[in-house]
């Protein structure tokens, strides 16, 4: 690769197509056959995707120096792939939700939509999950969205995390430092949680993903 340019590539791995196709029907099976045993487990596949998420764009930075010029397009890539058909869905859905009458938008869970609307726009509506009121935490037909949210969360933090770890000097110890921090954290968030039966408070925690 000619280093005398900034270039923002990896090489395409077919196998990884494979293991996307597998996570969609992890999370669909999770959702359409939750109450059939081995189906449950379906919400790996939600894990998979993050997985490959951090995979692809890690082994991106890894391959090259780190710079401005990498970084800046590196969100351009970001904000262009996801933001404008993310919004316009949102956008679509709230239109098409206002203009329901009063009846049918009660059967769409008005006090979770109505209320929290704006976190959407935000791209911060796991934190609702997390820390919201009770009513925040209902299912509403656009809940899907939260793994959205950590994704860009993800995506906006992760390369200056990664500036961050190319300038230290010793970079194993503080890496494996923090993947048993969060670790630590999840095991006990989820053992909390698990007794007062609120998971949603780490599993759309972006801190534990």
């Amino acid at each position: 690769m000619n280093m005398n340019r900034t270039e923002y590539k990896s090489e395409y791995v077919p196998a990884l197509d494979g293991l996307r196709g597998l996570a969609i029907l992890l999370v669909i099976s999770c959702h359409f056959f939750v109450n059939y045993g081995i189906f449950k487990l379906g919400w790996i596949g939600v894990d998979l995707f993050f997985v490959l998420s951090g995979y692809l764009i890690a082994a991106k930075f890894i391959r090259q120096p780190v710079s401005l010029q990498l970084v800046k397009i590196f969100y351009r890539n970001r904000i262009l792939r996801i933001l404008p058909l993310y919004f316009a869905f949102v956008l679509f859905f709230l239109s098409a939700w206002y203009l329901l009458p009063a009846e049918k938008k009660i059967l769409l869970y008005i006090p979770s939509i109505k209320k929290f609307w704006l976190n959407h726009f935000f791209l911060v509506q796991n934190w609702m999950y997390v820390f919201g009121p009770s009513e925040s935490q209902m299912y509403n037909p656009l809940m899907h969205l939260w793994s959205i949210a950590i994704e860009e969360q993800f995506y906006i933090f992760f390369p200056l995390i990664i500036i961050m770890i190319s300038k230290l000097k010793h970079k194993i110890p503080f890496i494996i430092g923090a993947i048993l921090l969060v670790t630590i954290l999840r095991s006990g968030s989820f053992y909390h949680h698990e007794l007062v039966d609120n998971k949603l408070r780490y599993y759309c925690n972006t801190f534990y993903r």
